[in-house]
């Protein structure tokens, strides 16, 4: 079973992309995630505002069922597991100034809070 508004959901997997930015660079470029997360994003809500066509109750139950919103929340846990693994191996890594470490702790601390 299809949903179209299944897909508006794939948006929120660009943070993991925008955290892989992060932990690819350095300086001042691994702050990012900050960025987008609390900069980009509400910019974006502002501007395109509110939607009425949220579910109502009745739809909620409908979408329980569709397997595809399921698929999408269980695909969250490998992408975080992944980052985790990436940001544990940068952090080895000797060259990292003060600057790309807290940049990349801060993306680190934001992915679990941006993705639910």
């Amino acid at each position: 079973m299809r949903h179209p508004k299944a897909y508006k959901y794939l948006a929120s997997f660009a943070l993991p992309l925008v955290v892989a930015f992060s932990f690819a660079t350095h300086g001042w470029l691994s702050f990012a995630t900050l960025f987008y997360a609390f900069i980009f994003i509400p910019a974006v809500e502002f501007l395109i505002g509110v939607n009425p066509d949220n579910f109502n109750e009745l739809q909620h139950e409908v979408i329980r069922k569709v397997p595809l919103f399921d698929f999408f929340l269980y695909l969250t846990v490998p992408i975080q597991v992944a980052c985790l693994l990436w940001f544990l191996f940068e952090m080895k890594n000797p060259e990292n100034s003060a600057l790309d470490i807290s940049g990349k702790v801060t993306a680190m601390g934001i992915i679990p809070i941006g993705q639910v």
